[in-house]
């Protein structure tokens, strides 16, 4: 039975076919627009009806459709008829007044153009262009903000702007007002009268204007007010407001003009600023992304062109001149240490050459390569070219080398290879550079080309990779192994505390990197563990976690330094993947290689007697470390760090990333009263579990909602529980196959709500199958022992994105806030009218033991569909973020805080104070005690504020806060009684102020004169 009902009867697997239920569903779909779609007098088909039940009826079986058929068969010849007819169909429909059908119609709007993709070009959508501008910016603010995000979704397909469509519908905008409702949306918001939600879709549809089409600036800067009161959100307390706000100003910024000024024709003091715009634009991954993905190409070419000026051999007074673009465009280059498309333009313009040209000035590669230099001497000709430089140039050969492609190749010149040369170059540099350790002070030692040979080690590039092996081995075959003694040696004095590792940070960081380069080398990992390297370098970490020492790269390398213009206080840039300590995240590479090579055919229970045994199983140290890793796991460690103590975690069966989220959610595993889905095993055992995590976590694992599918793990049956029909859930059963482990399966799922789990060594190899099925690459890279690629995300157990309209079906609870703010959830698919948020009873339950407690009691308000929450909506915004992600929203302490009034001030922080409240009457004393650390230093920096909380907080009985802001106001205690500010305070609160002032008198920090 199983795959003869597959497909349209084709059988074929490469080309995508309508399912038989796609073909009936689709039928369903022409007979609802059939009763619609007429032909009028004109010959010409067209919506006519005014119906709202036929109009609702319509746009459900378009969603239904959409829902069998994936994007690719969306895009099918055949069903080109039947995607003009729901675009025709849409267009009528958007004549509606019902506010519900008008919402539907938008978001099944956003849902077709989605699934269509690039393919939409071959369709007229100018129609439904026309309908939504006119609802843009109208009074129903649900409708309005639906057909917002429709018309986004509209506006950024690359398709629509494909066959000269791009000035039609540029057209169609301007003469349907579209813009000018925009801003004048946007008006509203900054007046005031709409919810924060709504402004980041409508500022998001207005960047999208203006990226697209230039001349629809005007229509924002001739509005001077609008101008004004953006200017001021720049400062609002609510970050999302403030990065919404940013982002529109980014997007008026015309940034054409500062890529266009980077071209070689521009005048050179043009160029250097222009480059300067580019730097400060791209000091952050998602600013690099933003800029790179609108001009990659031309930006990458005004670099290159810069950094090529005046290598033509000509006069050095020349050169001097050109080195303020040179240098300025040397710096916008470490945009490569983002990853991004700017790599293969790079490489595509001849990064490669332009490198060689500035590290060998007029030497050509042609004399390098039939007349090879000694090392001393080759250092000697890189020195006599631009210093200021170097460190540059092998910091953006070393990134360019990390985010390369598995199947890279490098261009060729007239036969020549100038990446090989550089690759050669990198690593008799950096074995020059170990003979200084002895000889030299380090004070002289650059560090960048050894680092850059690391980078090249690691590189995904087999090319570079297996280049880079080549050439250091070629390099150190005459003293490689006396170089390699000198170095344990001196980690070992670091390792067991006879040499401070602060004494000479520079020259520890080297000696660690040394070791990482030497255990890429196969002759050199023997060696290296009969040395103990393996204890040695273990010890250092140990010594890192227990000292809390850090070491950032910028600290010993000097041309990343930070200058004083290049830093803005609220600039909120990506964490540094390696970290603010380079020693522990250069000693955990280390001892991810050695292990490595040492595990090798090891179980880890029986060591082995033969010269390839496991190290790991013999050293205490090692399994102490093992216990402090998983402690570095759940701490605030950069990503790099924590990826290598997973690596190095691995080779004791513990695999992935432990954290608070992780705990409470694994609290839930197995439940039966939430969950809605189980899973039959073949063993008999029932595992019973929650589609939402599923849905965040591991999507594979789902049941499809229509006919069986060939990418399921078992046959599908549901069944309903329970007798009251409003209260019932539907639990689908899904009964996995023989074939399927059912310990390995149980370990998925555990993986799935945990993140963390531990494996005995003979469930490796079926869950590394399990793994992969189920896509859930992360773990199959660790179960499969892949070294972490540069710049991956260690962040799995993080639900945020299960709080999206995607889990929509599986929200069934509400928050309801106090609704005195008078705002509201913009969710497309909720109608309640009072400010909410929909949420998951089983992720409250697994936060929360109030809400634990209220839904197992069995009494009437445990089957409740809302709850009152009685705090105000900024409150419950930034509870729901600490539930679906265990991190609570931040006041930060920069310019915007800075900049705001008192009323403001006060504003934000009574909703900490409201959260510390509920907090500590739902027993969620982790949020209470993190409200308390976010108020208490405001307290203190802050007396007026201070004064005005100690009313907030006693009317909700946080005293804590009270003592804290009494203890901020003691020294005003005269000033008070004096003045008569003190009739509104309480008797308990005016002892508590005067016995705060007598120990601040007693101090000695009051003097009356």
């Amino acid at each position: 039975m199983g795959s003869s009902s597959k497909g349209g009867g084709s059988g074929r697997r490469d080309k995508p076919s309508l399912s038989d239920h796609a073909i009936t569903v689709r039928q369903r779909l022409h007979e609802a627009l059939a009763l619609a779609i007429k032909v009028d007098d004109n010959k010409e088909r067209k919506w006519q009806c005014s119906d709202a039940e036929i109009q609702s009826h319509v746009l459900r079986t378009m969603v239904n459709f959409m829902g069998c058929v994936s994007p690719p068969v969306l895009q099918l010849p055949i069903l080109k008829n039947t995607v003009s007819d729901m675009l025709l169909a849409l267009e009528g429909i958007f004549n509606s007044q019902n506010e519900r059908i008008l919402s539907l119609a938008a978001d099944t709007t956003a849902k077709l153009v989605i699934n269509l993709g690039h393919s939409i070009c071959q369709y007229d959508i100018s129609g439904v262009v026309v309908s939504l501008s006119c609802w843009l910016s109208k009074c129903q603010l649900q409708v309005a903000n639906s057909c917002v995000v429709a018309m986004n979704q509209i506006l950024e397909n690359p398709g629509v702007m494909r066959h000269g469509s791009d000035e039609e519908t540029w057209k169609v905008l301007k003469e349907n007002g579209a813009v000018d409702s925009v801003v004048c949306a946007l008006q509203d918001y900054v007046d005031g009268e709409q919810p924060l939600e709504y402004l980041t879709q409508v500022a998001s549809l207005l960047k999208t204007i203006l990226l697209r089409w230039p001349p629809a600036r005007y229509y924002v800067w001739k509005n001077i007010n609008l101008i004004m009161k953006l200017g001021h959100s720049c400062s609002h307390p609510n970050p999302s407001v403030t990065a919404a706000t940013l982002q529109l100003f980014a997007a008026l910024v015309k940034t054409e003009a500062v890529v266009q000024g980077m071209e070689h024709s521009q005048p050179y003091i043009v160029r250097v600023e222009c480059l300067k715009v580019c730097r400060h634009l791209m000091r952050s991954a998602k600013g690099c992304h933003m800029l790179i993905s609108l001009y990659c190409e031309p930006v990458v070419q005004g670099i290159i062109s810069a950094m090529s000026e005046s290598m033509s051999p000509s006069s050095k007074k020349d050169r001097r001149d050109q080195m303020p673009l040179r240098m300025e465009a040397f710096r916008v280059a470490l945009i490569t240490c983002w990853n991004g498309d700017h790599h293969l333009y790079f490489w595509k313009l001849g990064i490669d050459k332009v490198l060689f040209d500035n590290l060998f000035g007029d030497c050509s590669i042609m004399n390098l390569i039939q007349n090879p230099l000694q090392a001393e001497v080759l250092l000697s000709k890189i020195n006599e070219c631009y210093v200021d430089t170097k460190a540059y140039i092998w910091d953006i050969l070393g990134w360019l080398a990390l985010h390369c492609e598995d199947e890279f190749l490098p261009k060729t010149e007239g036969g020549f290879c100038y990446l090989k040369v550089l690759i050669s170059s990198a690593c008799s540099a950096a074995k020059v550079m170990h003979r200084r350790h002895v000889s030299l002070p380090t004070d002289n030692f650059e560090f960048e080309p050894l680092r850059a040979v690391l980078q090249m080690l690691f590189s995904p590039s087999k090319y570079i990779s297996s280049h880079a092996k080549h050439y250091l081995s070629e390099s150190l075959r005459f003293d490689g192994y006396e170089y390699l003694d000198y170095l344990l040696a001196s980690l070992e004095l670091n390792a067991t505390g006879d040499v401070s590792l602060m004494s000479d940070s520079l020259q520890t960081v080297v000696n660690i990197v040394s070791v990482g380069c030497y255990s890429h080398l196969s002759e050199y990992q023997i060696p290296i563990l009969e040395k103990r390297g393996v204890q040695i370098i273990s010890a250092i970490i140990t010594r890192c976690l227990d000292s809390d020492i850090k070491i950032s790269r910028s600290s010993i390398t000097s041309h990343i330094y930070s200058t004083s213009n290049e830093k803005a206080c609220c600039w909120s840039s990506a964490r540094d993947w390696e970290g603010e300590d380079i020693i522990l995240f250069h000693s955990l590479q280390a001892l991810s290689l050695l292990l490595n090579f040492s595990d090798k055919g090891c179980d880890h229970k029986n060591i082995s007697t033969d010269k390839f045994h496991c190290i790991a199983c013999e050293i205490s140290e090692v399994r102490v470390l093992a216990d402090n890793l998983q402690c570095v796991l759940s701490k605030n460690f950069s990503p790099g760090i924590k990826w290598y103590a997973t690596y190095v975690l691995s080779f004791f069966n513990f695999y992935g990333f432990p954290s608070k989220l992780g705990k409470r959610i694994e609290g839930t595993f197995g439940q039966n009263e939430l969950a809605d889905l189980q899973f039959i095993l073949s063993n008999g055992q029932v595992l019973r579990v929650h589609s939402v995590i599923l849905m965040a976590r591991c999507p594979s694992l789902l049941p499809p909602e229509g006919p069986l599918d060939h990418n399921t793990l078992g046959d599908l049956s549901t069944e309903r529980h329970g007798s009251d029909q409003k209260q019932t859930r539907l639990r689908r059963e899904v009964r996995i196959s023989d074939r399927v482990d059912a310990f390995a399966f149980t370990k998925i799922l555990e993986y799935v709500y945990s993140g963390f789990i531990q494996v005995e060594g003979g469930l490796v190899k079926p869950l590394k199958n399990l793994a992969k099925f189920c896509g859930l690459k992360s773990l199959s890279n660790m179960l499969h022992r892949r070294l972490p690629r540069w710049g991956s995300d260690p962040s799995i157990c993080d639900l945020t994105q299960a709080f999206e309209p995607s889990c929509h079906a599986f929200m069934d609870i509400i928050l309801e806030a106090k609704a005195t703010e008078g705002v509201a959830w913009n969710c497309s698919m909720c109608q309640v009218p009072v400010p909410h948020m929909h949420a998951h009873k089983i992720v409250l339950v697994s936060c929360c033991d109030y809400l634990r407690g209220l839904f197992q009691s069995g009494m009437q308000d445990s089957n409740q569909d809302v709850i009152k929450v009685p705090i105000g909506w900024n409150a419950l915004v930034k509870l729901i973020k600490w539930m679906y992600s265990s991190e609570l929203p931040r006041i930060n302490p920069c310019c915007a805080w800075n900049n705001m009034d008192e009323e403001q001030k006060l504003a934000e922080l009574h909703t900490y104070v409201e959260l510390a409240s509920l907090s500590e009457y739902w027993l969620i004393y982790e949020v209470q005690e993190e409200c308390l650390n976010v108020i208490l230093p405001f307290l203190k920096a802050d007396q007026q504020i201070s004064l005005k909380m100690i009313h907030v907080a006693a009317s909700l009985d946080q005293w804590k806060i009270v003592e804290a802001a009494i203890s901020s106001v003691a020294s005003l205690y005269p000033k008070l009684r004096d003045a008569g500010d003190l009739e509104n305070f309480d008797e308990a609160m005016l002892d508590m102020l005067q016995a705060e002032f007598v120990r601040y008198s007693r101090e000695g920090r009051y003097f009356s004169g």
